[in-house]
């Protein structure tokens, strides 16, 4: 049942939607050292076939940089009435490029000078604001508090929740800033022939930043890494349920094996007087299928009170159906009953007259 439920978890992992596409994005570290040319580099890597969209940013779901700021709605601050929010530094480019859906207002553009003013939030953020269209309001900075400053910024955007931290996690309120940080970039690629792409992006790295080690990775692949613990777990469970397993129906074969040795001699007369194979089956099969039962009835609200506790770490998580006590207990009744059955039909076709000539 804890196996079931780990591979469940991890399947609901994998195909959720969170709120963005991390499929084929390639992210570029330490392209601060391109020396102020990342806009020159970027549009470079746009000459590149295969290479869809890029934006220039440090601030990355799952593995980025982390910034929380201070924020309120009202134009004065008591000391009291702010909202810490994660602030992603972020360019026109940013939404595009990881597919982030837009549920309302829209997105950053360079043709607007004024969008340097201008925030983009999520539904969390959203949320704060109360009631009503977020759109055109303005929230508040805290960029000092002594003597106080804050900085108005006006709402353009909402997105539609995604998840930028692990699935452990609630989704918390984002601010997106249209401001320039060149310390990564994502690379949204749609290509099969990743080497020849990443070597072509190498030849045009190697070109503007020489001294510099050229450093990615794939986002998919750094959300995979935030589960590996998990997978860990899973792997170690099946490899102990199937020794836990096949170690038990040793003990059950040797127990039948022991059970119809006692009663060599009933099994003789009982087919003497007519009973059959099944009914020679069934007198032997019975009281280890009674055990089964009761060790399902022992096992389910213990695996379920213990896997509940592990969901418990994920803010999004499935849920432990009711299916997953019926498929695995009668598949736990299936094994007791291919090794019960295999000992029991040889005990039952046995030759009556040698039974009885035990003793």
């Amino acid at each position: 049942i804890g196996t079931v439920v780990i591979y469940n978890q991890l399947n609901y992992i994998h195909s959720m939607n969170i709120g963005f596409n991390k499929e084929q994005v390639l992210i570029l570290e330490n392209t601060n050292g391109l020396n102020g040319r990342t806009g020159d580099f970027r549009n470079e890597l746009l000459k590149i076939p295969g290479v869809k969209n890029v934006t220039i940013t440090g601030f990355m779901p799952i593995s980025g940089a982390r910034n929380t700021q201070g924020y309120v709605v009202t134009p004065t601050f008591d000391g009291k009435n702010f909202n810490l929010m994660d602030q992603f530094l972020v360019d026109e480019n940013y939404i595009p490029t990881l597919q982030i859906h837009l549920a309302a207002g829209r997105n950053f553009s360079a043709q607007f000078p004024s969008d340097s003013g201008a925030v983009i939030i999520n539904e969390a953020a959203a949320r704060i604001l109360g009631k009503g269209n977020p759109i055109n309001k303005k929230i508040y900075l805290i960029a000092n508090l002594n003597p106080q400053k804050l900085v108005p910024y006006t709402v353009i955007g909402v997105m539609s929740n995604f998840n930028f931290n692990s699935l452990h996690k609630q989704v918390t309120p984002l601010v997106l800033n249209m401001q320039p940080d060149n310390a990564g970039m994502a690379l949204r690629i749609n290509t099969r022939d990743i080497p020849n792409l990443l070597g072509q992006i190498k030849n045009r790295w190697k070109a503007m930043a020489p001294a510099q080690p050229f450093s990615y990775y794939f986002l998919e692949e750094e959300f995979n890494k935030q589960y590996a613990a998990e997978q860990h777990e899973g792997d170690i469970s099946l490899i102990f349920s199937a020794l836990a397993i096949f170690i038990a129906c040793l003990g059950l074969f040797g127990l039948v094996t022991f059970a119809a040795q006692q009663r060599i001699r009933e099994i003789g007369i009982r087919k003497v007087l007519g009973a059959d194979v099944p009914d020679i089956i069934n007198l032997l099969s019975k009281d280890f299928v009674r055990l089964i039962f009761i060790s399902i009835l022992i096992a389910s609200p213990v695996a379920w009170w213990m896997m509940n506790r592990w969901l418990q770490d994920f803010a999004y998580r499935t849920t432990i159906s009711w299916w997953i006590f019926v498929v695995v207990g009668l598949s736990a009744l299936l094994i007791a009953l291919a090794t019960t059955i295999f000992k029991t039909t040889r005990a039952a076709l046995a030759n009556p007259i040698k039974s009885l000539r035990v003793e």
